[in-house]
């Protein structure tokens, strides 16, 4: 490290720079290294507030002599404690307002709001009776994309995401193919008589 520290130091003087830190600084946005440390020492200052409060909050739920568990265990546990403490807020019983089917059906909502397209769920051959398969259509009904949903878990099934990207078709170097995504998830399938559809937490 001594000797990168000195050979940087000679870099900057042979190019006509105080320090290295001014040759750093030549192609960024930054002016002066004097300018960098003040930035992140403001930045330190109004950071450490959160994660301070946050440290005083678990301990707060802890006993005294586990106070070496929080790093340990990590704040997660805390923040649920704490929700549950000031706001009467349950992950499980968040799950009730989060029916998959519902969820599923408002996050299409938001994506095709976002991107001004169109979801449509033509029938197409699938590798089992759950997964769904979509076109993905723009504002003038040109198609896009494709994708498979595959939710619920099954024997032997591995959850993951893949997907083949836009090219140009072999026989046809003006076209191109569709690109097809697939998304495999392994949540719990809808149970019962009357198949209730199963709950999420988000």
């Amino acid at each position: 490290m001594d000797e990168i520290v000195q050979l940087r130091a000679e870099e900057a003087s042979l190019l006509g720079f105080a320090n290295f830190g001014e040759l750093s600084l030549a192609t960024k946005m930054a002016e002066s290294p004097h300018q960098v440390v003040t930035f992140m020492r403001e930045l330190a200052l109004r950071a450490r507030p959160l994660p301070k409060m946050t440290w005083q909050n678990c301990a707060n739920l802890r006993a005294p002599s586990s106070g070496w568990r929080i790093a340990v265990v990590g704040c997660e546990l805390c923040q649920r404690k704490l929700r549950e403490k000031r706001y009467a807020f349950s992950r499980a019983g968040s799950k009730t307002v989060f029916p998959r089917r519902r969820g599923a059906a408002r996050m299409f909502r938001l994506v095709e709001t976002l991107y001004v397209c169109r979801s449509r769920h033509p029938a197409a051959p699938v590798w089992h009776d759950d997964v769904r398969f979509f076109d993905i259509r723009d504002a003038k009904s040109k198609l896009v994309g494709q994708f498979y949903l595959d939710m619920y878990a099954r024997n032997s099934k591995r959850g993951g995401r893949g997907w083949t990207t836009r090219s140009r078709a072999a026989a046809c170097q003006t076209a191109f193919s569709t690109p097809v995504a697939y998304l495999n998830c392994n949540f719990s399938a809808p149970v019962g008589g009357n198949r209730r559809s199963s709950l999420t937490t988000k």
